[in-house]
């Protein structure tokens, strides 16, 4: 179990994320269809993740506990998870725009339906190098989340280097929080809650660069995913008026 200290740590975490996204969404009017979208369809990657986080990564403690069998995951899991997701979007979507790109369409099942096997295929990507390669679950979600976006982008090369701002921004956020509680509030936690020992050993100011590396990937993905489902094969709609994607 981890010291009652660090009880707050993921809640705290969570909300500054939570925070971030309520700013993005009051602001930025235009982008609000994709954050809440991407939003909510990434929320469940939360608490499916843990399943194998809390057995070979790192062990929160939780506010809010729910358990299935032996997975056990949080309230904190969905909420980081929805607003991660929402936040790479509007940034994404904040640059397109004032690029020229053309406003996205109304939600449709189809776009629905594509958002969801996306998600089916990263999750897949994910088992492939749990099961099939043993890795750890950490470098099992960063890979899988490259070769998702791989797909997704693979010619769209406009789109890729827009999506590599919301990247940065997810991640540079993810690390200054971490500094924030990590070596502020809650000094220790880092010991007290990862697996330090599973991880390559390089940190960013103290910060393992995994955690660094699994933003950066779910900004690249999660940033230009609702536009490229809601659009489906219509690429000439992704584009500014510039030219060929």
């Amino acid at each position: 179990m981890v010291n009652a200290t660090f009880d707050y740590f993921y809640a705290m975490l969570a909300l500054i994320f939570l925070a971030v996204w309520v700013l993005c969404f009051a602001f930025s009017p235009r982008t609000r269809q994709a954050m809440l979208w991407t939003s909510l369809i990434g929320a469940p990657a939360g608490p499916i993740s843990e399943y194998w986080h809390l057995a070979d990564y790192w062990h929160p403690e939780y506010l809010v506990e729910m358990a299935i069998g032996t997975w056990r995951f949080g309230i904190e899991d969905f909420v980081a998870a929805f607003a991660v997701g929402g936040i790479s979007a509007a940034v994404f979507e904040t640059l397109a725009l004032r690029r020229g790109w053309v406003p996205l369409p109304g939600i449709s099942w189809g776009t629905l339906v594509r958002m969801e096997l996306w998600g089916i295929a990263g999750l897949m990507f994910m088992l492939f190098f749990v099961y099939g390669l043993g890795l750890n679950s950490i470098y099992a979600i960063i890979l899988g989340l490259f070769l998702s976006a791989l797909l997704l982008l693979f010619g769209k090369w406009q789109t890729l280097l827009l999506a590599l701002p919301a990247a940065l921004t997810l991640a540079l956020l993810l690390w200054l929080s971490y500094l924030l509680l990590l070596m502020t509030i809650f000094p220790g936690a880092l010991e007290a809650i990862w697996k330090l020992e599973v991880t390559w050993g390089i940190r960013l100011a103290g910060i393992p660069i995994e955690e660094v590396l699994w933003a950066f990937f779910v900004g690249i993905f999660t940033g230009p995913f609702f536009r490229v489902c809601a659009l489906g094969g219509r690429r000439a709609l992704m584009l500014s008026k510039g030219g060929p994607d």
